[in-house]
């Protein structure tokens, strides 16, 4: 703000800035507090902060960059409105837009997005349309995609996972931010896979300036509870996607995203989301190779619009019961499981806990499964060549029934229970082949609860969950009762 003299008097002149002026020019934090006491050499670390957009994510950069060459370009015409896929935080970057340049925004959203995102977005005027929770990102596309068809001409859709603006905006603007603020000595950049576009604009931008900078890309597992990321081998195709641009790829469960987010919080004061959380989880899995190096992580957004109780609270308060153990599971649910494993004893019992998807409101619920072992076994003994006694097999049919229920409820497996009468609850070579018959985790993300059954009477109980370190089924801590 600048002061001329009129007239004998100071007279301030007033700033010109406009909202969209503000997007990007974001700061980058050095991470100290929670990383204090580990031997990691010289290496610095920096979290570019882009919750500090004014549309709190690193979206607004792209949306802002498709908008404007819509608008160039003529695709997007007066009258029409903005339509596109998107899971929040590109949506929250449309509406906002669409309240400052004044067009109005329709956007398909999975329907178990959080509800802090639901309520920005309509605070903005968005028209919201919902599809499916389990069908995700992919399932929203496919929405747009047969609105656009059935009403041509209503509306201009950027389709943020096919247009090149989407990771142009960020080799024009994040790219070199990031080399300024680091004056030039960034060693490696670590960032998430949604659309690509942060990843592939960064990197590319950074790779252009010094070759030898390691780009760190990181996806969710195919079932996952990351809001905003895409795990690329079980998705659509994304068009802008180009895995020639990063160096090397991290699979980052759910559990350790949320984890590290709250560490986050707590220790260096930056409430973020689960997904900045996963960019951490990657850092601790790369950072113990790195002597000396300048790594800058992509913190996406902030974890006001992930406040739902299921997000960020470790111990939650829910109808069910109070959740006391590191796996979600409440007594309640627990106490449900244990009259089921005593009912089925002396054969092993079977079944599924229930969660919420990410962004619904409910607790952990048990729901009992059929033992069908012994009707395989009479079928094919030589491939089931264990009885109902010594092992358990839940039915195709059954599952398929089980994941109409998922849809209707906005729910997801969580934890795989069996029992073992009169055995102990460890996870046993039987059951780490049929929980991992290739190698890999036949549900990506799922745990194990095995109880045991002493004489009809239930007991002991272990939660198990993958280790891709030891490619096994191990105890998981915090979860079991000796």
């Amino acid at each position: 703000m600048r002061q001329d003299v009129m007239g004998g008097k100071m007279k301030k002149q007033l700033s010109q800035t406009r909202l969209v002026d503000t997007i990007g020019k974001t700061p980058l934090l050095k991470l100290e507090k929670i990383l204090s006491g580990k031997d990691f050499g010289k290496t610095e670390v920096y979290a570019k902060a882009e919750w500090f957009n004014p549309g709190g994510s690193v979206k607004d950069r792209p949306a802002y960059r498709m908008v404007r060459e819509g608008l160039a370009s003529g695709q997007f015409r007066s009258g029409q409105k903005l339509i596109d896929s998107t899971s929040g935080n590109t949506g929250i970057a449309y509406a906002m837009l669409g309240a400052a340049m004044g067009f109005p925004v329709t956007l398909v959203v999975p329907d178990n997005i959080s509800a802090e995102k639901k309520t920005i977005l309509r605070a903005y005027g968005a028209e919201l349309v919902f599809s499916p929770g389990l069908e995700g990102s992919d399932g929203a596309r496919r929405l747009v995609r047969r609105v656009v068809e059935a009403y041509p001409g209503d509306y201009f859709c950027p389709d943020q996972y096919s247009n090149a603006a989407n990771w142009k905006a960020h080799f024009e603007t994040t790219g070199p931010e990031i080399w300024d603020q680091t004056g030039g000595r960034v060693t490696h950049f670590i960032a998430g896979l949604g659309t690509s576009g942060t990843v592939m604009g960064v990197g590319r931008y950074l790779k252009q300036r010094n070759p030898e900078i390691q780009i760190i890309a990181l996806q969710p597992e195919p079932f996952h509870g990351i809001e905003g990321w895409k795990n690329m081998e079980s998705s659509d195709k994304v068009a802008i996607y180009d895995p020639e641009i990063y160096d090397r790829k991290i699979t980052v469960p759910t559990e350790p995203a949320y984890h590290w987010a709250q560490e986050l919080a707590l220790k260096e004061g930056m409430l973020v989301s689960a997904s900045s959380g996963g960019v951490y989880y990657g850092l601790m899995q790369v950072l113990p190779e790195i002597e000396k190096g300048v790594v800058v992580l992509l913190f996406a957004d902030s974890g006001d619009r992930y406040l739902s109780p299921q997000y960020f609270l470790p111990e939650k308060e829910a109808a069910t019961g109070r959740t006391e153990n590191a796996a979600g599971l409440s007594e309640a649910a627990l106490h449900e499981i244990k009259k089921h494993a005593e009912k089925e004893y002396p054969n092993e019992g079977c079944g599924l806990i229930l969660g919420p998807d990410a962004g619904a409101a409910g607790a952990y619920r048990f729901r009992s499964c059929v033992n069908a072992q012994d009707l395989y076994h009479k079928q094919d003994a030589g491939l089931f060549p264990r009885t109902s006694r010594t092992a358990y097999f839940i039915a195709p049919g059954e599952l398929l029934a089980v994941q109409k229920e998922l849809r209707a409820a906005h729910e997801k497996i969580r934890i795989i229970y069996h029992s073992h009468p009169d055995a102990g609850a460890y996870f046993s070579e039987e059951d780490q082949r049929m929980a991992a018959p290739d190698g890999d985790p036949a549900y990506p993300g799922v745990k194990h609860l095995v109880i045991s059954v002493q004489k009809g009477k239930a007991g002991d109980w272990q939660v198990y969950e993958w280790s891709s370190g030891e490619r096994k089924f191990v105890p998981m801590k915090g979860s079991s009762q000796k």
